[in-house]
């Protein structure tokens, strides 16, 4: 659920940074069952045969391959969501641009909306992937407050709104609140709000003004330690002070809890946020990392 993203470690297969060369048509198809036991997974593979064996039966379409040289990448999907694809493994040389176009085209057309791109992978190898219509979509920044203490800072009087723990029977809410919140690349699932609200060290409240939930805020303590993992105010209601309330709401919950650091990271473009954030005394660090990815549609920032 929190805005950091820790792309995974992949190996290095030297591909090339040059642009692909036009050539013969290669067969690319989905990973089955029976492909993935005829594969040679790399060294540093995430997987064994048996399983990948288990997630080309669990998740079909999901991993593709040019069987004739036993090039492949494996695809998840980011941050529980169906709609939106993260490259999890990838293992090709000589037909990583049939690979992963081929790819591409056949996510589009079952409804992912984006294939994204870790950042180790843009490292090694942005300019290929830049021929392949990949691009930094997002840049995320971060922020920290040290010496957090009781009572905050605050320069104004905050709105009224009266505050309740996002659990199963309210998480349908807390999802519509999210998809009216942040746009639809940022957008939490329900599953990823199970998965989030069963972490421990986590709360997440929902914030209501009259009975009408205007946002939610979610953070994780650590000892000491806090991060404010989400601040979610309904798009129709910007500018009341909402923020600031669930804002100030998280604080001091966590201060309460022994916190004396808190850090958070939000895009780049969000300057509202950060506006927010400064006004509690929260300063930018030096820290920041890139989304990288291709969309397989209309642009859907």
């Amino acid at each position: 659920m929190s805005l950091r993203f820790q792309p995974p470690k992949l190996p290095w297969f030297n591909r090339p940074d040059d642009p692909p060369a036009p050539g013969v048509a290669t067969q690319v198809v989905p990973v089955t069952p029976a492909l993935a036991r005829t594969l040679k997974l790399g060294w540093a593979s995430r997987f064994n045969t048996e399983s990948l064996v288990r997630y080309a039966t669990r998740a079909p379409g999901w991993a593709w391959a040019v069987p004739e040289t036993s090039e492949y990448l494996v695809l998840e999907g980011w941050r529980h969501r169906d709609d939106v694809a993260i490259i999890a493994e990838i293992r090709a040389r000589q037909h990583q641009a049939d690979l992963l176009n081929t790819t591409a085209a056949r996510l589009g057309a079952a409804g992912v909306g984006v294939l994204l791109l870790p950042d180790a992978e843009w490292m090694l190898h942005g300019r290929f992937y830049e021929h392949l219509a990949f691009a930094r979509l997002e840049r995320i920044v971060y922020y920290q407050v040290s010496g957090l203490r009781l009572p905050l800072p605050l320069h104004r009087p905050l709105p009224p709104l009266t505050f309740q723990p996002i659990t199963w029977d309210r998480l349908a809410t807390a999802v519509e609140v999210d998809h009216t919140s942040f746009p639809w690349l940022w957008w939490n699932s329900a599953a990823e709000f199970e998965n989030y609200l069963s972490t421990p060290g986590v709360q997440a409240v929902l914030g209501t003004d009259a009975g009408r939930p205007v946002g939610y805020a979610g953070f994780t303590i650590t000892r000491d330690w806090g991060h404010l993992d989400r601040l979610a105010v309904v798009e129709t209601e910007h500018g009341r002070g909402w923020g600031a309330a669930l804002l100030a709401y998280a604080l001091e919950a966590m201060a309460r809890r022994g916190v004396v650091r808190v850090t958070l990271s939000t895009q780049e473009t969000n300057t509202q946020s950060q506006r927010l954030y400064r006004g509690f005394g929260f300063r930018q660090t030096h820290e920041s990392h890139n989304i990288y990815g291709r969309w397989l549609g209309e642009p859907r920032l």
